[in-house]
C-alpha cells in the first residue's frame, strides 16, 4: 500500500491539511493520550462548512472517532476506536512533520 493511502479516506486527510492550529493541536492529544475533550457538529458535513467542529463531526460518523461522553450538546470526550485507525493517524502525524 502506497504511503499516506491507508484506511483514512481522502476527505479526511484533505480536511486535515487545511485544519487549524487549534484542530491539529486537539489532534496531536487525542492521538498521544487516544481520548480528547473536543466540540462537534455531528449535524453537517465538512462539506457544507468548514469548521473544527464539523471536522470533528465527521470524524464522529465516519467512525474515526468514538464518543465516549456526551458533556453538553456540542462537548465530547471521544477517542481513538481501534489501533488500525491509531496507526493511520499517526501516519498523518508522519506525513505532516515531513
Amino acid at each position: 500500500m502506497p504511503k499516506g493511502r491507508g484506511l483514512t479516506p481522502l476527505l479526511i486527510r484533505d480536511s486535515l491539511k487545511e485544519a487549524d492550529n487549534r484542530f491539529k493541536k486537539d489532534f496531536d492529544l487525542l492521538v498521544a493520550d487516544n481520548s480528547a475533550k473536543i466540540r462537534a457538529n455531528l449535524e453537517c458535513s465538512i462539506t457544507e462548512l468548514k469548521s473544527n467542529e464539523a471536522l470533528w463531526g465527521l470524524f464522529i460518523n465516519s467512525g474515526y472517532a468514538t464518543v465516549l461522553e456526551r458533556m453538553d450538546s456540542s462537548v465530547y470526550k471521544i477517542r481513538i476506536p481501534n489501533g488500525e485507525v491509531r496507526e493511520e493517524f499517526l501516519s498523518i502525524i508522519a506525513e505532516q512533520d515531513e
